[in-house]
C-alpha cells in the first residue's frame, strides 16, 4: 500500500479563495458600519430632545414673563447649568433641559438654534 498525502488541487483553493473573499465583501461594511449609524442616531435624538426642551423653556418665558423685558430664549448660561436663573425671574431656579447641555453643542441664545460640533 502506498501512503499518498491528500492534498488541495488549485482549483479547491482558488474556488475557497473566491467564496472567501464575497463573505468577507458582504460581511465587512454592515460589521464596521453599525457604530458610526449609532453615533448618528444618538447624535440626532439628542439634537430633536434639547431641540423640543427648548421650545418649552421658551414656551415658559413667553407664558411666565409676558411684557418683561427679559431674553425671548434660555441663555446660554442657562442651558449649560439646566436650571432658569437671574435672566428669568419669574422662572428662576426651574429646570431648562432634561439633561445639562454639554460643551459638544453651539447654542446661539439670540435665535434659540442648537447645531452639533460633531460632523
Amino acid at each position: 500500500m502506498l501512503n499518498r498525502l491528500k492534498t488541495f488541487s488549485l482549483l479547491q483553493i482558488a474556488l475557497l479563495l473566491s467564496v472567501l473573499s464575497v463573505v468577507i465583501a458582504t460581511v465587512y461594511p454592515a460589521v464596521f458600519t453599525k457604530p458610526v449609524q449609532a453615533e448618528k442616531a444618538a447624535i440626532r435624538n439628542r439634537l430633536i430632545d434639547i431641540q423640543t426642551d427648548i421650545a418649552i423653556a421658551t414656551a415658559s418665558i413667553a407664558l411666565k414673563e409676558r411684557g418683561k423685558k427679559t431674553p425671548k430664549y434660555p441663555t446660554l448660561k442657562e442651558m449649560q447649568s439646566g436650571m432658569f436663573d437671574e435672566s428669568h425671574p419669574a422662572l428662576k431656579g426651574k429646570t431648562v433641559l432634561g439633561t445639562k447641555l454639554s460643551l459638544d453643542w453651539d447654542y446661539d441664545e439670540k435665535t434659540g438654534e442648537v447645531k452639533t460640533r460633531k460632523n
